[in-house]
């Protein structure tokens, strides 16, 4: 029986497609590799992002000695304010808000809200923020 040219199988064809199937295996293992390194890599940049200090949405650093100043107003003087009486409210918002050490926040309550037997939440809140490199240094938060 004559020998085909065209054989299906070369003489190292179980050698080939082991050979095939390692690689296949390597690069699904490098590729594993990178994505498991990218994503290590980015949760560590992450947590270490965290720990720097955020100034907040309301321009506070959350500190546990942080001054705060309540400020409540009635709802029902609100409605019906002359020009005088809202100059005078306003006046003295922005006498408690230059009070305020750097940091401290303020924060402005009214009966408007339907606020019986819970805890209410104020309708303004804001910190006094930084306004030098001096007070920023102070304060001890980044820059």
């Amino acid at each position: 029986m004559a020998r085909s040219n065209h054989s299906s199988r070369s003489r190292f064809g179980k050698r080939d497609r082991r050979g095939k199937g390692n690689t296949r295996l390597l690069k699904g293992l490098a590729a594993t590799g990178m994505l498991v390194t990218t994503l290590g890599a980015g949760g560590y940049g992450l947590t270490e992002y965290m720990k720097i200090e955020q100034i907040g949405a309301g321009f506070c650093y959350a500190r546990p000695d942080q001054a705060e100043t309540a400020v409540f107003l009635d709802y029902s003087v609100h409605q019906n304010m002359s020009d005088a009486q809202r100059r005078d409210m306003m006046t003295a918002l922005e006498r408690a808000y230059d009070a305020l050490p750097v940091n401290g926040r303020i924060m402005v309550f009214t009966t408007a809200r339907d606020t019986g037997g819970s805890i209410a939440r104020p309708v303004y809140e804001q910190c006094r923020p930084a306004g030098t490199v001096a007070e920023q240094a102070a304060l001890g938060a980044p820059s």
